[in-house]
């Protein structure tokens, strides 16, 4: 295990250091932090995570990070050593996100072939994003959004900043923030009226609506 802690990045604080497995952040404020170590390791860095006055450094991919407010922390053993995974993430219904564990190993951004292969895996995944995207907007508009319409909505949504790409490494293949204030109804009805979604059947009204 410990020939393979060295091969990683690794978050530190002024205390001790883990394995940095993924992260994604905007600017310095941390969404999504994947990390191994001895147990004590980890909880000191979720510590330096969460705390006002706390200092967390993760080699390359950043300094002074912060997480961001209501971080969920989740720690699970590691068989056959004293290692724990700790992954900590925003719950939150804005936050969209793409972990594969397997991916943790892709974590320079030096490598062309760490890039590409992160690519790759984002790609085969994405569909899962859109379905989300898709279900959250629903219960946030009074149209009936269709599964067809993800794509040109998605893409719309990052050209109006109404999506925020974030700044993601290693496990963490891309994370997204969806801005609160932003009006979709009117996205939608322009999307509709320039033909570039369509309703295949007529919509069904909602109730009270």
């Amino acid at each position: 295990m410990s020939d393979l802690f060295d091969d990683f990045p690794h978050f530190n604080n002024l205390h001790t250091r883990t394995m940095a497995l993924g992260l994604a952040t905007h600017s310095s404020t941390v969404y999504y932090l994947s990390t191994a170590g001895p147990g004590t390791s980890c909880k000191s860095i979720w510590s330096s995570l969460v705390s006002p006055n706390g200092r967390l450094d993760a080699d390359e991919w950043g300094s002074d990070l912060a997480g961001v407010a209501g971080l969920q922390t989740e720690y699970k053993a590691l068989p056959g050593s004293n290692f724990q995974h700790m992954v900590s993430f925003a719950r939150s219904a804005r936050f969209l996100v793409v972990v594969d564990p397997h991916a943790a190993r892709f974590y320079s951004e030096a490598e062309i072939d760490h890039i590409e292969e992160r690519k790759q895996r984002l790609a085969e995944q994405i569909d899962s994003v859109y379905d989300t995207f898709v279900t959250r907007l629903n219960a946030q508009t009074d149209v009936p959004l269709l599964p067809g319409w993800a794509v040109p909505l998605w893409a719309a949504g990052l050209t109006e900043g109404a999506i925020l790409p974030l700044e993601t490494r290693g496990d963490c293949l891309g994370a997204w923030l969806l801005d609160e204030e932003f009006e979709w109804l009117p996205l939608v009805q322009g999307l509709l009226v320039e033909g570039h979604i369509r309703f295949t059947h007529p919509p069904k009204l909602r109730a009270g609506r």
